[in-house]
C-alpha cells in the first residue's frame, strides 16, 4: 500500500507475437523468403512487423499501452489469447 504523497509506479505494456514462415508444400521453414514480403507486411502493419534473427521468423508487435484495459480495449488481449491452444 502506498504511503501518503508516494505514488505507484506507473507501467506499460506491449505484446508481440511470432511467427515463423513455412513452406506449404514441404512444411520445412522458409529459408530464403522474399525480400517483398517482409516490406509489405512492415508497409500495411504500420512498422509493426520485424525481422527477427532467423530469416524464416517475423515479429508482430502491438504499440505501447498504458496496461492491460488499454490492450484490451484495442483487442490486442484477446487476440493474443484467442491464438493460444
Amino acid at each position: 500500500m502506498p504511503t501518503p504523497g508516494n505514488t505507484e509506479p506507473s507501467f506499460s505494456l506491449g505484446l508481440e507475437e511470432e511467427y515463423l514462415l513455412v513452406d506449404l508444400a514441404t512444411r520445412d521453414l522458409v529459408s530464403d523468403p522474399p525480400a517483398e514480403l517482409l516490406q509489405r507486411c512492415i508497409r500495411e502493419t504500420d512498422g509493426r512487423v520485424s525481422p527477427e534473427f532467423l530469416r524464416s521468423q517475423l515479429e508482430v508487435k502491438t504499440s505501447v499501452c498504458g496496461g492491460r484495459c488499454t490492450a484490451r480495449a484495442k483487442g490486442w488481449v484477446e487476440a493474443a489469447m484467442g491464438a493460444m491452444p
